[in-house]
């Protein structure tokens, strides 16, 4: 997995794609939060044998929630590389791309 340097942080991505591809409305909430309410689910699904399918558990958070960081310093320092398209760049081309789909849908 290859992460560039200058990541956007979730907040502001989805800033960017609200000014850049179209607004809606959200809210915050919170890491740990989030946790306790897959927990909660993923209890109450075990409880009710199913009557709320387990679709929010914690192994599910883990895997998409979980906050994590890579490194590309190895990548860089033993083989040279360098991303050929800049972050600023790519999420000017994702969005674009999100922008002419929405008008194609």
């Amino acid at each position: 997995n290859v992460v560039d340097d200058d990541l956007p942080t979730s907040r502001d991505f989805l800033r960017l794609y609200k000014r850049q591809v179209r607004s809606f409305r959200s809210f915050y909430v919170p890491h740990a939060v989030s946790y306790v309410f897959c927990k909660l689910w993923e209890e109450y699904s075990t409880w009710s044998h199913g009557q709320l399918p387990p679709v929010f558990n914690s192994h599910r958070w883990h895997v998409e929630m979980k906050r994590t960081a890579y490194s590309n310093e190895k990548l860089k320092a033993r083989l040279g590389w360098k991303p050929t398209v800049s972050m600023e760049e790519g999420l000017k081309q994702f969005f674009q791309g999100c922008r002419e789909q929405a008008r194609h849908a």
